[in-house]
């Protein structure tokens, strides 16, 4: 059974109601991979469950898919890979079935639904946008989560710290710690979140034409392993999985707070191959030297939907709101602040597909939450509501810059 930090389910605003704009529950939980999935599941059931009975896709696209010869096939072997790489994941999601009573196929299939829609040639929700400032009074990345609607008032945030007691597979490590704002039902590490081990990671979902099969890892399941990174080194590791590698795309947004000041932050595109390995294509974002009419130094850089870095064969469906979000960002004031960085990701005049998004003809997507990681001030904010006009954040954390 899980022992908890704290005896309390600590809730922002009053206790978990499902479909409360105004709440956001923060669950402090420990235990075994399994242990911790299970307490999840048991704490948050109602919205798991409701979140799983309104997802169409999930009853009306994933689960017919996997029913298909083909769809069987590309399950069982993702679940072989994760198994002989991630065990301990596959663990977790026996946790969540477990306690919800959802049957696990169905929460695996949740796990490997970028990779279907891929598959399918469908139309994925194009999500997520980040700003990093980096220069000499601000170290900064935020990041907008956009989503499927649905997940806006049932997400949660988790502060986990997992003991490894069987350790198998690539993950090695004897215990994971990390604060991650977690979709209902899902695996942590798909989002926005921070580590025990000094890390700063945002995830941005890419949409490469072709995804991969056989020995390849589904995106999600990746997403979770590098929250057990024990440093940049590491985490770099994680992403290129030598030996198998991703079965779809992502980036990741990264920054080191285990030393600090931290100077630097990192933006990593990942795409799958026919070798034993991902493709991993970094960038690096440090201050720029300023000119002559500037007083102070300015690094930054935005990141969205589509590879920037690394040339590769995208679906061209998938980017449509990307490159809006990207022009439009590209149109407004440098950032500097931490000010300004919320008036970006909070920006709606782009009337089709902006930035700050909320569901519409043209762009189903929603902004469900917005994680900033001020590495100045060591603390993570959080907002459910637009950050450009809201002037104090939902949630609040301390980052523990110098305890790691």
């Amino acid at each position: 059974m899980a022992q908890l930090w704290t005896s309390l389910l600590l809730i922002i605003s009053s206790v978990p109601i499902v479909s409360s704009a105004m709440s956001l529950p923060v669950l402090y939980v420990e235990g075994t991979h399994y242990e911790v999935a299970r307490e999840i599941g048991t704490t948050f059931k109602e919205r798991i469950l409701e979140f799983y009975r309104l997802n169409e896709d999930l009853k009306a696209v994933l689960i017919p898919f996997v029913a298909t010869k083909r769809g069987k096939q590309i399950y069982t072997d993702y679940v072989k890979t994760v198994n002989a790489t991630y065990p301990q994941y596959l663990d977790e999601m026996r946790g969540i079935s477990d306690a919800t009573g959802i049957p696990f196929l169905h929460v695996f299939v949740s796990h490997m639904a970028a990779e279907i829609e891929a598959f399918m040639a469908l139309e994925p929700l194009d999500d997520c946008s980040d700003v990093h400032i980096v220069n000499s009074h601000l170290t900064m990345i935020a990041h907008n989560e956009d989503t499927n609607p649905l997940i806006k008032d049932r997400g949660y945030v988790i502060s986990a710290k997992i003991k490894n007691v069987n350790p198998r597979g690539l993950l090695t490590v004897a215990e994971e710690r990390f604060t991650a704002y977690s979709y209902p039902g899902y695996l942590q590490g798909n989002t926005f979140a921070f580590t025990g081990t000094g890390l700063v990671l945002t995830a941005n979902a890419l949409y490469p034409k072709y995804p991969k099969t056989g020995r390849k890892i589904p995106r999600y399941v990746l997403n979770r392993a590098i929250l057990s990174a024990q440093n940049i080194v590491d985490l770099e590791r994680i992403l290129k999985n030598v030996n198998y590698g991703c079965a779809f795309g992502f980036s990741v947004n990264a920054a080191d707070f285990s030393k600090l000041p931290v100077t630097a932050t990192y933006n990593y595109e990942v795409a799958p191959s026919d070798e034993a390995k991902s493709i991993v294509s970094k960038i690096t974002i440090r201050p720029e030297r300023a000119r002559a009419s500037r007083s102070t130094n300015i690094g930054y850089y935005y990141h969205f939907n589509m590879y920037d870095h690394y040339q590769i064969e995208q679906n061209p469906k998938s980017i449509t709101s990307s490159q809006h979000r990207k022009a439009r960002a590209f149109r407004l004031p440098v950032p500097r602040s931490d000010d300004d960085a919320r008036v970006i990701l909070g920006d709606t005049l782009d009337r089709k597909y902006p930035i700050y998004r909320t569901p519409r003809p043209t762009d189903p997507g929603c902004t469900v939450a917005t994680g900033e990681f001020d590495l100045t001030n060591c603390k993570l904010s959080i907002y459910k509501s637009n950050p450009k006009t809201t002037k104090i954040p939902l949630v609040q954390i301390e980052i523990p810059c110098n305890n790691t």
